[in-house]
Formats: C-alpha cells, structure tokens, sequence
C-alpha cells in the first residue's frame, strides 16, 4: 500500500565518493539548440523556483501552525528549532553504535529501485559499513524505543488533533551525495536534520503532480512518486515539467522543515547526514483541546505516544504503514450515501482503486468481525486502532529479510522488515 518513496537514487560520484554541495537554487541556463531550457538536467534546471520555504526563527504555536501552514498545507522552515535535543548534541557514530547498536534498522541500497524490500541489520554493524563506498547503504527506519529520548517533539505538535494523532518518528542515517525521487507521502511530516551535512529541499503543490509523470496514489496508497528520471529529466517527452513551480529551502543540523501531506517533494543531501522525523495525520481540522493548558516545555519523543513504534527484539518493523485514522476515513467513502455496504460492493470498489495483492473477500473478512455480511457506519467508526493496523498490514504485507539469515520460511519472511513512504535521506 505505502510505496517506498525513500530510497535513493545515485548521482554522479567523486573519486572521494562524497559529493560535492552542489549550487543551490540551481541557476537557469539559456535554451538549448532545440529551444528546450534543462533538457537532461536534473529537476529544478527547467525553471527558477517560486520563492524560498516561509521561515521561522521560533517555532510557532499549534494554533497559528494550524491556521498558517497545515490548514492551507503550506510549508515551512523552523531554524534552530532541535539544537538543544540530544540527537543534536550526541548522535556522533561512536555514541550511537556504543547506546543503541543492539537495534535492529532497516537499510536499503543507495540505488533506486522500488521492487527491492529493506532488509535489517544491527545498527553498529550498518555504521561499520555506511561510509564505505564498496557497501553503498543507508538507513531508513522507525526511532527504536530506547533512541526516543534523544529526540525532540516541536512544541507546534504538543495538543489538540497534532498531538493525539502523532503517528510514528523516523529515523535516517547515510553518507555521500545522494538524491531522492519525486515523491509524495500520505502523512503531514516534520523532518529535522540533527547531524551532518546539508539537505536542499525542492517542494511542489500536489495539485501540480499530474505534470510530473506519477505512479501510486491509489485509496489505500496514501503516497505516490514520480517516474521521471529526476538526474536528466527528458524534456522533448515531458515538456509539462516547465509548468510545475516549486519552493525552496536548504536545512542546516537543528533546522526543521514541514511538508504537508501530499505535497510533492525531491531531497538532496551531502555529506555525512542524520534525520528525525515526526509524522502526524491530517485532519481537514484543527481540535485545540488541551492547548489553553499546555506548557510547551521541552518534550521528547519518550513522552509522547506513537501508533507505530518499534522496540529492540521487536521482530516486526512497522515503518510506513497508512495511519489508522486515514484508513478510517478512507473506508466511510467506500459507504458514500448508503446505510450498509456489502462484500460485493467493497470488493469491487477495493479492485478498481488499489494497487494490492491480497483479494478483497480476505480484506473484508478482516473487517467484518461479526460476519453478517456487511459493515455499517457505526462498524467503520468504532473499528479499534489494533484492527485498522491489521487491515494495514495486511494491504501492505512486510517485504525484506534480516541480512545474516540464509533460508527463511514463508511465515519467517513476513515477520522481519516493514515499509515506508516517507520522505528521504
């Protein structure tokens, strides 16, 4: 269900392997001998950017976040927003392989490819190895337990609908110059660059993706990405592409930049990088419950709570999965003006707008927990969180495998990796 719109692609390397910062916003050369500007240029050579990411020097309060950036998903730039988190002041490799090296991570080839799963391996052993060019890795997975009190919540995110509906922090470590594909994600997200290099950030409104050449997106795929190649994009076969105007932003270790849900994105990073994410639903409202009171002091990520987490033993890692609430939301569509809906008509409905595998009848096996045959409102409403993760899992069955095992059984592959459709390294 959730594509993995994380993995990167790899650009031209150096002979020391990093790359080097590239100018950023690129400037625009004249038109080629065809008239074509950027033709066989990466994305962004096509035309000049809009304007840069709105900034803020202090993180705003829930309610003007609401009324500013989510409500009109617009994004923006918090400067220096986690500068004082632990991930900030302590993630060197040596702290992280010494505390937290037992951790299983998800890690994934540099290149891009989405038919390839993640696999796993313990997170001192992948930064034994994510420097080297030979090995060629990086990690994208969920903040096992134990690191989550390293990483700040934003105080934007400390009540109402934001902080009842926080649904899992991310956690991104790689090295070299790489760049992500053309994506977009079904989830708001606020993603910090604690360590490292830089990340230059290119944004597009998701109204402007079917000149983008997309793939994904279906009812219960919450994300989707581009097919272009975003290195040399062909403009002789997608001339559309000097339509699409884009915002952007360079990150900074401490700097936060929120993406909205559906808003299309490409990241490019440089040098040693590490990331924590924080994702959270979106509502088209804002409940401000409980914000009259808040205190918004530090908070991190321990004190708050996750509907996908993952702990050291863990044998599943739940990363990426749509959240509960838009599974929800999803399903009330499926009942449009009807008071019922039955197996035949969830059935046809699931096979004309999913990209899955599993049959509908099993799907709505799963769902009907009292076996009459069909689903009322009242059913899609009370639906438990644990039974909406089931139906999640079971669109979306894990993929991947942990490195060191030879042979596993069926059932043993379905227990070992999980997904993402979230942003990038």
């Amino acid at each position: 269900m959730e594509v993995l719109v994380a993995l990167l692609a790899v650009p031209t390397i150096s002979a020391a392997w990093e790359m080097s910062p590239a100018h950023f916003p690129p400037e625009i050369q004249p038109p080629d001998e065809n008239g074509l500007v950027g033709h066989l240029k990466p994305f962004g050579h096509q035309r000049p950017p809009e304007g840069p990411v709105i900034e803020y020097d202090t993180v705003l309060h829930p309610r003007d976040f609401w009324d500013k950036h989510v409500s009109k998903k617009l994004p923006c730039v918090f400067r220096g927003a986690v500068k004082e988190s632990g991930a900030y002041k302590l993630w060197t490799d040596e702290y992280l392989s010494e505390n937290y090296g037992d951790n299983l991570v998800l890690y994934e080839k540099r290149s891009e490819d989405r038919q390839k799963s993640a696999k796993q391996m313990p997170l001192k052993d992948f930064i034994k190895e994510y420097k080297s060019e030979e090995s060629n890795i990086y990690a994208v997975t969920l903040t096992p337990e134990d690191m989550r009190k390293d990483v700040q919540v934003l105080s934007c995110l400390l009540c109402g609908t934001f902080y009842e509906f926080l649904q899992e922090s991310n956690f991104w470590m790689g090295y070299g110059g790489t760049r992500s594909v053309i994506h977009y994600d079904a989830d708001n997200i606020m993603h910090c660059l604690v360590a490292g290099g830089r990340k230059d950030w290119m944004l597009v409104a998701h109204e402007d993706k079917d000149k983008l050449n997309m793939a994904g997106g279906g009812q219960f795929q919450g994300s989707g990405f581009s097919l272009l190649d975003s290195d040399k994009v062909d403009m002789e076969m997608y001339p559309e592409v000097a339509n699409v105007p884009w915002l952007w932003t360079t990150l900074q270790p401490g700097d936060c930049v929120f993406v909205p849900d559906a808003h299309l994105h490409q990241v490019r990073s440089y040098g040693r990088v590490i990331s924590a994410t924080v994702l959270f639903t979106p509502f088209p409202y804002f409940n401000d419950t409980g914000c009259d009171k808040a205190t918004f002091g530090y908070t991190d990520l321990s004190q708050v709570y996750l509907h996908w987490t993952y702990k050291k033993g863990d044998k599943v890692i739940d990363m990426g999965y749509m959240n509960p609430e838009q599974l929800r939301a999803n399903l009330r569509t499926i009942l449009n003006d009807e008071k019922v809906v039955t197996q035949e008509k969830f059935n046809d409905i699931v096979l004309a707008g999913a990209e899955i595998d599993v049959s509908p009848p099993y799907l709505f096996t799963l769902l009907d927990t009292h076996g009459r045959g069909y689903l009322t409102e009242d059913d899609i409403n009370t639906m438990s969180h644990d039974l909406l993760k089931q139906f999640a899992r079971a669109i979306d069955p894990p993929h991947g495998e942990y490195e060191d095992e030879e042979e596993e059984t069926e059932d043993d592959s379905m227990n070992v990796t999980g997904h993402d459709d979230h942003d990038e390294l």
